[in-house]
């Protein structure tokens, strides 16, 4: 029988399980992700690296989707969206078992993640029975968002693209007790010739993800920080919420503050992440529950 005690509970954690920061190119987010804390273990942070060749400038442990599937390590004719939902999986067992990689884990970038969440999506609707139908066979649908709707209603293809991305988000965050999804930023340019404005219109700091999956990106992280350096080159991750940056935290020692992240020291930067991971007991369950 379910808990149906009208007696509170006291906080269930107090640090950002899933952390999504964002900011612009060559800011300092993977690097930054690279020095995240330690496992309980002594493990240093793990980076899945999604972007060819994003980490071959810095030292680290990574899991390099791209070179990894290049050398056929998961195997002949498996895709790159393949690979890493395969790595995805591994990583849970790994943690099911007692023995995760890494207590911290990031994602970089989303931007990546969310081609192959289309991907996976055109693949799990045609394995369905109208998928596999003649209307649909072969090249005859090459994009689930081409997926044809009824009247005015857009293509359906976009329920199973919401599904998709659902289901990756729910895999990265099992991963590890604290997953770190890492994201680029919105161009405002493009977005200034794109979109109808009238006088007084603020374009914020915003994720650069097509307009559903960033809600629910948003949604399901429990905290959201815009990444930027300042002119004497400290790192700065803000969770300031405001009409002109997408920021913001359930954690009551982020909401509402902008951190110093990086200090730089000559060329080096000496990053601080104590801050935004509190020393605590744990805080996520030592293996995850199973579903979504």
């Amino acid at each position: 029988m379910s808990d149906i005690s009208p007696e509170p509970r006291a906080a269930l954690t107090r640090n950002p399980q899933t952390l999504t920061i964002y900011g612009g190119p060559k800011v300092g987010k993977t690097e930054s992700c690279t020095q995240l804390p330690k496992s309980a273990n002594g493990a240093d942070p793990l980076v899945v690296m999604c972007q060819r060749g994003g980490g071959d400038h810095l030292p680290g442990r990574f899991i390099d989707i791209h070179a990894l599937t290049d050398a056929g390590k998961f195997g002949k004719g498996v895709t790159y969206s393949e690979a890493f939902y395969s790595t995805l999986d591994q990583l849970f067992e790994l943690r099911k078992a007692g023995t995760p990689s890494a207590d911290y884990i990031a994602f970089d970038h989303l931007g990546i993640v969310e081609n192959w969440v289309f991907e996976q999506a055109l693949k799990a609707f045609k394995s369905t029975l109208i998928g596999r139908s003649d209307a649909y066979a072969g090249d005859k649908l090459t994009r689930i968002t081409d997926l044809p709707g009824q009247g005015n209603m857009g293509s359906p293809g976009w329920n199973w693209v919401r599904e998709e991305m659902h289901r990756t988000m729910w895999a990265m965050q099992r991963c590890a007790p604290h997953a770190v999804l890492v994201c680029h930023m919105r161009d405002k340019l493009a977005l200034h010739a794109t979109t109808p404005k009238i006088a007084g219109d603020v374009i914020p700091n915003d994720l650069d993800l097509t307009g559903s999956l960033r809600k629910l990106v948003c949604g399901e992280s429990s905290s959201i920080g815009f990444m930027y350096r300042k002119v004497d080159g400290s790192l700065m991750l803000n969770f300031r919420t405001s009409e002109t940056t997408v920021c913001g935290s359930y954690c009551r020692h982020l909401r509402g503050k902008e951190l110093t992240l990086g200090r730089k020291q000559g060329d080096e930067t000496i990053y601080d992440w104590a801050q935004v991971y509190l020393p605590t007991l744990p805080d996520a369950p030592a293996t995850p529950k199973e579903g979504a």
